[in-house]
């Protein structure tokens, strides 16, 4: 199913199909997206996550891709919930989840973020939103009633943003 998103010269097709490139303990690399062509992008933003505040705690991914970052916090013992609007990162999210890491602790829901934040009232001791704001609010001033609803919802917010990036309009 995901060999249509990977050439035959191993550049992934990234912009909406795989974007969190992963290395596997079998040997196993899921090709991504890299800013400086030496490391996944996903594993440099990983090494900021708060993994020693999660354990026993609810962690909600907003625009979770894959799952990298979900996986990471399940993997150090929280309970974590991926929003995703695309189908088939959420597909593939699930595979990695119950045929590789074989995770019970994550849920990958296919919707929209923005609706899903505003309606749930669950606590979440963690909210992750990396690289997604400049998708859901091209205008950054825009966003203040989002941020201020996000911030109500958790204790810690993993933010991640690229500041010159083409959808913004500021």
């Amino acid at each position: 199913r995901y060999k249509k998103w990977i050439p035959i010269d191993g550049v992934p097709k990234w912009k909406g199909k795989i974007y969190q490139g992963m290395n596997f303990s079998n040997g196993f690399v899921m090709p991504g997206y890299s800013s400086d062509d030496l490391n996944y992008d996903s594993y440099v933003k990983g090494t900021f996550l708060p993994l020693d505040k999660v354990s026993g705690k609810n962690v909600l991914d907003l625009g979770s891709n894959q799952g990298f970052f979900d996986f990471q916090c399940a993997l150090a013992g929280a309970k974590t919930t991926g929003i995703e609007i695309t189908n088939e990162d959420v597909m593939l999210a699930n595979d990695i989840k119950e045929k590789i890491l074989k995770l019970d602790n994550c849920e990958f829901i296919n919707g929209d973020a923005i609706k899903y934040l505003e309606e749930t009232e669950e606590w979440y001791e963690l909210i992750i939103m990396s690289s997604v704001l400049h998708q859901t609010h091209p205008d950054l001033y825009s966003s203040d009633d989002f941020l201020d609803e996000l911030a109500s919802k958790c204790k810690y917010f993993f933010f991640e943003t690229p500041v010159r990036h083409k959808h913004y309009n500021f």
